[in-house]
């Protein structure tokens, strides 16, 4: 959803498959509460003419959750990858599903560049049988202002307050992210491990190209009206720049089998990455890591989302030229009290 507040913040909860948001876990789902859940929350009914976007569904009231199976054992993560880095404005989180409780989540960014997790924020609920909203927010927000928006977004829930915390981080390194992982790493009296819901508040990074960024908020609101995923990015200028990468490409977006820029990114329980092609391709004739010759079947090869959208996101930037600096462009009242 898209959410304006007195016409200073712009916002999209980006936890919402619409805007092209994966979610992953590596691990099993009980039936009926698998992590797609926590994308899926619009309404089907269409919002009031005077209204761009479609309502938002509270975080309480109308979510299934997500719920790993019985038998795992902590931590489980949450992968949320993002169709082109965001600027991270907050995250709320409801820790009931079901009867299970969450008692310990934390958060942690991948920047559009970087290569591994960053902790932003630990969420901690000390009773099991409550269900308070908790919310992690950059500290460029005023926390008035952030508890405003929430509030008319509907993350707040038939007025259910939420326990609002500044993120861990440097607001600088909120301002590129491509991905947001949610690590629950224990629950009230041993249930399984699960949340009820999650919203992801933020925008189209402002360190994305200018037409990129406008771009983005053109696509986004687009699918948010009509219900569908955006489109996709614009293809690349050259047709076969999936097989002759050019030499600016990162060597970690090429296929060390094929040397062609990966399409659909995985990697091997030996951390070995490669395109599923190429993994597809070699496990039709052998049952072996074709990099450590260990076995290996289908099951454990699992889609790097992180990556894929990297890639996909140097493929646009190629498109439109490179990306500079900026600044979260929420713009906060005077009266609004830093966090």
């Amino acid at each position: 959803m898209c959410a304006s507040y007195g016409g200073n913040v712009e916002l999209f909860d980006f936890a919402d498959a619409r805007l092209g948001t994966q979610a992953a876990c590596d691990y099993p789902s009980i039936t009926g509460y698998e992590v797609v859940n926590l994308l899926s929350k619009h309404r089907s009914e269409q919002p009031p003419a005077s209204h761009a976007v479609h309502a938002q569904l509270s975080l309480l009231d109308t979510r299934t959750g997500f719920l790993a199976e019985s038998f795992v054992k902590p931590p489980v993560e949450v992968t949320f990858a993002f169709a082109f880095p965001v600027s991270l404005a907050a995250a709320v989180v409801n820790p009931r599903v079901r009867m299970h409780t969450a008692k310990h989540v934390s958060l942690f960014v991948m920047s559009g560049r970087g290569q591994r997790w960053e902790y932003v924020s630990r969420l901690e609920w000390t009773d099991g049988h409550a269900t308070p909203l908790r919310g992690a927010h950059n500290q460029e927000l005023g926390a008035q202002t952030v508890a405003r928006v929430a509030a008319r977004c509907g993350s707040a829930g038939a007025g259910t307050p939420i326990a609002w915390a500044p993120m861990e981080r440097a607001p600088a390194s909120l301002h590129n992210v491509a991905a947001v992982k949610l690590r629950i790493a224990s629950m009230h009296n041993a249930g399984a491990l699960g949340i009820g819901g999650i919203e992801l508040w933020a925008q189209p990074s402002q360190r994305l190209p200018r037409a990129q960024r406008d771009n983005a908020w053109r696509r986004a609101c687009q699918a948010l009206r009509t219900g569908g995923a955006p489109q996709p990015a614009p293809a690349p200028p050259h047709a076969d720049i999936y097989e002759h990468p050019p030499p600016d490409c990162p060597p970690e977006f090429v296929d060390s089998v094929t040397h062609c820029l990966m399409r659909d990114p995985v990697f091997l329980p030996s951390t070995a990455r490669c395109d599923r092609s190429t993994i597809d391709r070699h496990l039709r004739e052998h049952s072996t890591d074709p990099f450590t010759g260990l076995p290996l079947d289908a099951s454990q090869v699992k889609p790097d989302l992180v990556l894929q959208q990297r890639i996909r996101s140097w493929l646009a930037s190629r498109a439109t030229g490179s990306a500079a600096p900026g600044k979260l462009s929420l713009m906060i009242s005077p009266s609004d009290p830093a966090p």
